[in-house]
């Protein structure tokens, strides 16, 4: 298992249509790609190249990267909660599918 690691690093491109990019730090040898979900306490409206950030990341191939950004958030700030738990921090844009199935 691939366990996320922290960083601090600075948006280094954004497709706003397409709600990714990349992200790009000392802590990793190449940027890690950044999709939109991933935002914490962050409008999608605040992303911007150049614009430091922390985040955790994952050694996992995605769309042409080494590296895939698990959790975005501000710089200096505190990790926020995952949306999961309810804590109303994930304040950008994410759904959830659920399926049931009876037994």
């Amino acid at each position: 298992m691939n366990l996320p690691q922290a960083a601090v690093g600075e948006v280094t491109s954004w497709n706003a249509e397409e709600g990714s990019g990349s992200v790009s730090s000392e802590s990793i040898p190449s940027p890690a790609w950044l999709h939109v979900s991933m935002l914490r306490g962050i409008r999608f409206e605040d992303i911007a190249i150049g614009r430091r950030f922390s985040f955790e990341y994952e050694e996992l191939e995605q769309d042409g990267y080494a590296y895939r950004a698990t959790v975005l958030w501000e710089f200096g700030g505190d990790r926020p909660s995952d949306p999961d738990d309810d804590s109303g921090a994930h304040i950008s844009y994410g759904s959830t599918l659920r399926i049931n199935f009876d037994a």
